[in-house]
């Protein structure tokens, strides 16, 4: 029989890519989307899920999912499709007898989420079988706890691949709790995260994008955000090795952008890591939140765990986790009490913080080996239980709310466990409100918020926010040094250390007019009258290392020498050599110290410098082929100078220590080269002159007035040297001893041209180890110069074979209490010995790190002091000293290749083509940090060490660095454990 022909009775063909269901996205990532799925998508998805999920006619699936959520599809029609039996429960058995359900009704499969099944035990639901968890990350607690008991699986699926992309094979008790297994009726990539056109290799974390037959059409009726999550003629996409005829898995025209961050494995699974656009920004860094969620709930004894970084309140700008501890007792009945906030903090409550702050402590042991320091929360929160939604995954809102919403009290009982509930938010004394209020200004943090026994790295400060403490407390009157605030740490510590200094400084007479006293007869030894005479004091104990470090090895020039290429704002004209040397002239008539001699009085010893009311700089012009000439000429003249100065140990010459010459090339190109003695600048002074140099050749005046060295070094005048001499001996320096590092080559010097110079091994750290290092230094509360000097420790500890080691450190004096010392133009420096303490070889390096840190910062504050007098009073021999390397950690702020600064337009500008800056010690460990950079070099003496020895050296600490920053646990012995291994 023909069906009849009428056309209002014929049948619609069948078309696949009609639609078969639409249904919104959580908008958990973002704004919801509508997604449309068509019949062939979700006909091609459940033909493949039934097989990796085991449903067949014995099935007895229980219909758990919401209407609104497209797990309810796979319920529903997987196990019609496979024959199986589709069990509904009750609005009550689904929300207070679940358990009871699965029970009564045999259920012997589930498809649900890890929380769900977190307050169900096996022995509630014998009859499962075969248990899905999928919708949120499983943690190892949940393989745990249902591996031995059923058929365990792990699954995963954007609601735009038609419920799921991969499914897990069966996970063991031993199996990794993040492997989502393999892709089903579709081709699972892994991109990198930037760029989609490029792969990840295998191993490397990238982002998921599903190919096949069972992705959504796209989102109904938005085709911007269709066009942006499917994309198209992916470069890689197009090679003839990635195109397949799987049957399952036909080339699709299209592949989803899941946004999802994965792992391939070797055997082709993946492990899922977490969400791309997940990841949040803290202290400058990017954290995939979900990494740190998935490390923590991989630890025994954690049920729900929450991370986000904090925004508001105690918490702003740290990374905070809210955990729940794994409880035993019944669930039921629990859910009012889960949902209230108020309930969160219980386990802080005196009689029970102890054992929250022990199993804070334990948490925070087992994530230093999985994950960087950066990753590890500043702020551990332990609770009961966490709220949850009625998906019961994790309500990170309301969690979120209620840690934003802590007192006072509340958040230091919940981060300090030692803290008895006495305030000290209250008013403090009228010194320590001040500090309050600039602590307030400098971290950007509530005065209300800030404790007066709080730590300053607590509240984020660094030592770069300690030096702008400083700057202010210095404008404001209050006179202290940077090493004070690091030392007390807290306002009431920084208080304190303020107040005693007030009481036993006394600070030198700047204003008196007068100055020290020398016999008129040592004038005549300088062939000046005491009348041209504008001051006289004692040198300071920087320049007395300098003066006769140079006097006792006169072959070596230890003063920096320049050589630039000098141009000006306007291309057409080249600079006007005379009008140069009249603006340098004015640069000397400006700083005394530009203006100064240096010599010893024959009654006392005393080296004194002598600063005159006019001095005729030593400027020297010529002219010359081209630049090579200038280079080459540079070496003779470098030492002609130095031979001049230091040849005669007990003769002083009336002569300046700095010269200058300018050489005009045939082309009319001009070259600077300027050579000055350590004696009279330091780095911020050699600005200061630059700058003055651009004003004068401008035909201005620089906008202060100058400000004489001699008030700085008067300060060394005080009665406190003396004393603090005997306290770095007594106290900081017990029990240390020599230490020098490789032993020079006995190689005399055939005669007094014989170039000796230092060579500089250049080394830079990368933006990751930079990020590191910052993290690093954040989570031990260490400042990042302390880290570089404790690990050069280590290195002088690796090679001298010395418990205690010690070595020194070129410090800046400009936070001194001198007015306007930041504008000084001199060596406003001093050379501190740095003491470190490395035994035992097996303590943890973190604990030596910040009890050198504790004494460091303590023993700094110790100034003005001598090291010459220091290390007399400890019995070391003249010639060697305490030790013969120092680290010198700058603040760079200009590019070294400009000579200068140049924050503004600059008339002159000066492109840097060679630089010797000679050093008074045979190492010398440059740091420099500049923005968000760091570079550095290892500087030594070219005819006492051989290259690669000192090669070895460069390379033995930064291995030492990059050890230590990988693990807060590292000993001595593992750091040169690892050491030998590389050196292998």
């Amino acid at each position: 029989m023909e069906a009849p022909s009428d056309p209002e009775l014929e049948i619609s063909k069948p078309n696949l890519q009609n639609l078969a269901y639409v249904i919104s996205t959580s908008g958990s990532t973002g704004k919801p989307k509508i997604v449309a799925i068509p019949q062939i998508a979700i006909s091609s998805a459940l033909s493949a899920q039934v097989v990796g999920y085991k449903l067949d006619e014995s099935s007895r699936v229980a219909q758990f999912a919401s209407y609104v959520f497209d797990s309810s599809i796979l319920e529903i029609f997987g196990t019609l499709l496979a024959g199986g039996c589709v069990c509904v429960p009750s609005e009550e058995e689904r929300m207070s007898d679940f358990a009871g359900f699965v029970q009564r009704m045999d259920v012997n499969l589930l498809d649900v989420t890890p929380s769900l099944m977190r307050t169900l035990s096996p022995a509630d639901v014998p009859s499962v079988k075969v248990l899905s968890l999928g919708g949120e990350a499983l943690n190892q607690s949940d393989v745990d706890t249902w591996a031995p008991h059923t058929y365990l699986i792990n699954t995963y699926g954007p609601s735009e691949a038609s419920v799921n992309a991969a499914i897990s094979h069966r996970l063991l008790p031993d199996s990794d709790a993040s492997n989502v297994g393999f892709g089903v009726g579709c081709k699972l990539w892994v991109v990198d995260p930037a760029n989609h056109n490029l792969l990840a290799p295998i191993g490397a974390v990238g982002e998921l994008l599903i190919d096949g037959p069972i992705l959504a059409s796209g989102y109904f009726e938005d085709d911007a955000e269709t066009s942006r999550a499917f994309v198209s003629d992916v470069a890689w996409q197009q090679e003839e090795i990635f195109r397949g005829n799987d049957k399952h898995c036909g080339a699709a025209p299209r592949l989803y952008k899941t946004g999802d961050l994965v792992r391939y494995n070797v055997d082709g699974s993946l492990n899922f890591l977490g969400r791309r656009d997940a990841q949040i920004k803290v202290r400058g860094y990017r954290i995939e939140r979900q990494e740190v969620e998935h490390q923590i709930r991989s630890i025994p004894g954690i049920e729900h765990v929450a991370v986000f970084d904090g925004k508001e309140g105690f918490c702003k700008g740290k990374l905070v986790a809210v955990v729940s501890m794994r409880r035993s007792d019944d669930s039921s009945g629990t859910k009012d009490r889960e949902n209230d906030a108020s309930e969160l903090w219980q386990l802080y409550e005196p009689e029970k913080i102890a054992a929250t702050a022990r199993f804070e402590q334990s948490i925070r042991r087992q994530l230093a080996s999985p994950l960087p320091t950066y990753m590890i929360p500043d702020l551990l929160l332990i609770t009961k239980r966490l709220p949850l939604l009625v998906s019961y995954k994790v309500d990170l809102k309301t969690i979120e709310r209620a840690v934003y919403d802590m007192d006072k009290a509340t958040f230091r009982r919940v981060t300090d466990p030692g803290f008895k509930g006495d305030s000290n938010t209250k008013p403090g004394t009228e010194l320590e409100e001040r500090l309050r209020q600039i602590w307030e200004k400098v971290l950007e943090v509530d005065e209300a918020n800030i404790d007066l026994d709080e730590s300053f790295f607590a509240l984020g400060g660094d030592s770069v926010t300690a030096m702008k403490v400083t700057h202010r407390c210095r404008e404001s009157g209050l006179h202290m040094m940077t090493h004070d605030l690091l030392a007390g740490r807290t306002i009431r510590g920084l208080a304190t250390r303020i107040l005693n200094r007030s009481m036993n400084l006394h600070p030198p007479d700047i204003n008196s007019g007068g100055g020290t006293e020398i016999s008129p007869h040592v004038f005549g030894l300088l062939s000046v009258a005491a009348q041209d005479v504008d001051s006289v004091v004692p040198a300071t104990p920087f320049q007395n290392q300098v003066y006769y470090a140079s006097r006792m090895h006169p072959g070596k020039p230890y003063f920096a020498t320049y050589l630039a290429e000098i141009t000006t704002d306007d291309s057409n004209s080249y600079v006007d050599v005379n009008k140069f040397s009249r603006a340098w002239q004015s640069v000397v008539d400006r700083h005394p110290i530009m203006r100064t001699l240096f010599m010893v009085n024959p009654s006392d010893g005393t080296l004194y410098q002598i600063a005159l009311r006019e001095a005729r700089a030593q400027i020297e012009t010529r002219q010359v082929e081209d630049g090579t000439e200038v280079a080459k000429r540079l070496w003779a003249d470098h030492h002609a100078f130095s031979q001049e100065l230091t040849t005669d140990p007990t003769s002083i010459r009336p002569r300046l220590a700095h010269q200058i010459t300018i050489s005009r090339a045939r082309s009319g190109a001009i070259f600077l080269s300027l050579s000055l003695s350590h004696l009279l600048t330091d780095t911020v002074a050699l600005e200061h002159m630059f700058s003055d140099l651009d004003a004068f050749y401008k035909g201005a005046s620089p906008n202060k007035p100058s400000v004489a060295f001699a008030d700085y070094a008067k300060w060394f005048e005080t009665h406190a040297v003396t004393a603090n001499n005997k306290i770095w001996q007594e106290q900081f320096l017990r029990g240390a001893q020599s230490c020098h590092l490789l032993q020079p080559r006995n190689r005399p010097l055939v005669d007094n041209l014989q170039p000796i110079h230092e060579v500089s091994l250049p080394f830079s750290i990368s933006s990751s180890q930079q990020q590191a290092i910052s993290d690093f230094c954040r989570a031990a509360q260490v400042t990042v110069p302390n880290l570089f000097l404790f690990c050069w420790g280590l290195l002088l500890k690796r090679y001298t074979q010395q418990n205690s080691v010690c070595f020194g450190q070129l410090v800046a004096g400009r936070d001194a209490p001198v007015t306007d010392l930041e504008d000084v133009v001199g060596p406003v420096l001093n050379v501190l010995p740095v003491h470190v303490d490395l035994s035992p070889s097996s303590a943890p390096l973190l604990e030596l790190m910040q009890q050198f840190q504790k004494t460091n910062s303590e023993a700094m504050v110790n100034q003005p002091c001598s090291l010459k007098s220091i290390e007399k009073l400890m019995g070391c021999s003249t010639d060697r000293g305490l030790f013969n390397t120092i680290v010198n950690i700058r603040k760079v702020h200009y590019q070294e290749k400009d000579l200068e600064p140049q924050p503004t337009k600059k008339s002159l500008q000066f492109r840097l083509v060679e630089k010797h800056d000679a050093s008074e010690y045979d190492f010398v460990l440059q740091v420099d940090e500049k923005g968000g950079s760091t570079s550095g070099a290892l500087t030594f003496w070219n005819h006492q060490f051989e290259f690669n020895e000192v090669k070895g050296l460069l390379d033995a600490y930064l291995v030492i660095l990059e050890t230590v920053l990988r693990s807060l646990d590292a000993t001595a012995s593992g750091v040169f454990s690892k050491l030998e291994k590389c050196h292998r």
